[in-house]
């Protein structure tokens, strides 16, 4: 899955038109994403801001210049597939910040538990060659300790493509390969 912050800034003369153009602007950008597949459970706000904006000359007091609200959401997008088409049908509903995409795993649980099989595979074959090293033979295990699991890469920055781009070419996004880790410690008991 990936997950992308984006919103919409707009500035207007006073704080009420700049949250009602910003209302309406991301009206429509929910409005793509819905179009889009990706489902209201998917979608949060992750920031809602209004700010009065100076303009400031060396030597004078600072002038209101107007007011800039800003709305940004974070969306999760299960459908690798659709995260460039996504973008951009955001971007042509009004979105003017994109803050960054990560992606990550629906459901780490499983590759965490794959990973634990492996790493005491591992272990045990490691455990048994000093075991043979030494000469002796490999008893039980006394303790075993586990580190590491399942970390999501963190948001990359993405930015707002240039409309000049052909507007049948979607931008293009690529996830990568995750990685599950998990890092066992364990004692063994060895024969004499």
């Amino acid at each position: 899955m990936a997950t992308i912050t984006f919103g919409v800034v707009t500035e207007a003369a006073t704080a009420r038109e700049a949250m009602a153009l910003n209302a309406t602007r991301m009206t429509e950008v929910v409005a793509a994403l819905r179009r889009a597949g990706i489902a209201a459970r998917e979608v949060q706000t992750s920031g809602l801001n209004l700010s009065a904006q100076y303009d400031y000359v060396q030597n004078e007091p600072p002038r209101l210049r107007g007011y800039q609200a800003s709305n940004r959401v974070t969306v999760r997008i299960l459908d690798l597939d659709k995260v460039g088409t996504t973008a951009d049908a955001v971007v042509a509903a009004g979105v003017n910040q994109i803050d960054g995409i990560g992606f990550g795993l629906v459901d780490p649980e499983v590759a965490e538990d794959q990973a634990r099989v492996l790493a005491v595979q591992a272990l045990q074959s490691k455990a048994r060659l000093y075991a043979e090293a030494l000469g002796t033979t490999l008893g039980p295990i006394r303790s075993l300790s586990e580190g590491g699991g399942y970390a999501p890469q963190p948001p990359m920055p993405m930015y707002a493509r240039s409309q000049s781009m052909s507007a049948d070419a979607s931008t293009p996004v690529s996830a990568g390969e995750m990685v599950v880790r998990i890092d066992i410690t364990g004692v063994y008991d060895i024969g004499r």
